[in-house]
């Protein structure tokens, strides 16, 4: 069945079937209420327990809005939990209560999901607490998101075909020189003013409800950090801090770049950081590409 006859299927689907099925939805994806109840109103300005009636036969225990509250419940808690798995800094920095309201449900609202697998559900909550959360800890929050994002992220990512020098080197080393390279999709570069991944991972050491009631972590901070966060050949989520020289090329890897193009910008740099590049670039290389990390693809 090809996508127009499945589009005249619908169109042609008895009214009353379509409309309850646009009734669902609409109430089952309405925010919860206090003390996590269906909300009083249905999103049309109707009771609930009047509306509901309408679409719902009463069973021998519950009444319609009771049965549909099952669901609008369930359709919350299982993308509300979804999110407290993806991202657990930030929901260990909030407690849980303050998590589903300051931030998961405001942006599971903003970004409902729309795909039938639940993997990338959180992908866009770093960019919502840019737009959305306006409080003087932005900055930490944005940082803890995108951080925990980039774990799940890394862990889904594709994988492309790793650079195999000596095959691109055969007959004309010098070629090797002009290839557009790029970094593998699994990894993230992070610069912060304090050690986040340290502060994360002391945090994880307890569940989200000692955080409540207990003095939060020290936060590592003093100077800049540069980290690399990858996928490695074990298929576990990994990082290390590195330099900023370091740092600064993987950063024109990833945006792709030849050998050639990423010497001219190290000349570009202050010295400090050029000589350092200059001094370290062939083991960068040789260690970037035993690791897996280049790749000619690009996503």
């Amino acid at each position: 069945m090809n996508k127009q006859m499945l589009k005249e299927g619908i169109d042609q689907l008895p009214y009353s079937l379509k409309s309850t099925q646009e009734w669902f939805a609409s109430i089952i994806t309405n925010r919860l209420g206090e003390n996590d109840t269906i909300q009083t109103y249905s999103p049309h300005g109707i009771l609930i327990a009047e509306e509901a009636a309408e679409y719902i036969n009463p069973s021998p225990h519950l009444r319609p809005h009771q049965r549909i509250q099952i669901y609008n419940q369930q359709y919350w808690w299982r993308l509300l939990n979804t999110l407290h798995v993806n991202f657990p800094l930030v929901t260990r920095l909030f407690g849980y209560q303050a998590f589903n309201e300051e931030i998961g449900s405001p942006y599971l609202s903003a970004y409902p999901p729309n795909h039938w697998s639940l993997n990338g559900l959180g992908e866009h909550l770093p960019k919502w607490i840019s737009d959305s959360y306006q409080k003087p800890d932005q900055s930490l929050i944005y940082n803890a998101a995108s951080l925990d994002w980039a774990f799940t992220a890394s862990f889904i990512a594709p994988q492309q075909a790793p650079l195999n020098l000596s095959h691109l080197i055969q007959g004309n080393p010098e070629s090797l020189m002009s290839y557009t390279f790029y970094l593998q999709p699994h990894i993230h570069l992070f610069t912060w003013e304090y050690d986040l991944l340290s502060f994360r991972g002391s945090f994880l050491q307890q569940e989200v409800n000692y955080w409540v009631d207990n003095s939060f972590p020290d936060l590592p901070k003093g100077k800049t950090y540069w980290f690399v966060l990858y996928r490695n050949t074990k298929n576990n989520i990994a990082w290390r801090e590195i330099t900023q020289s370091e740092y600064l090329l993987l950063e024109q890897f990833k945006q792709g770049t030849s050998i050639t193009d990423a010497c001219e910008y190290l000349e570009q740099q202050d010295m400090d950081i050029y000589e350092e590049a200059a001094t370290h670039l062939q083991k960068w290389l040789q260690d970037w590409t035993h690791a897996g990390w280049l790749t000619l693809g690009k996503i």
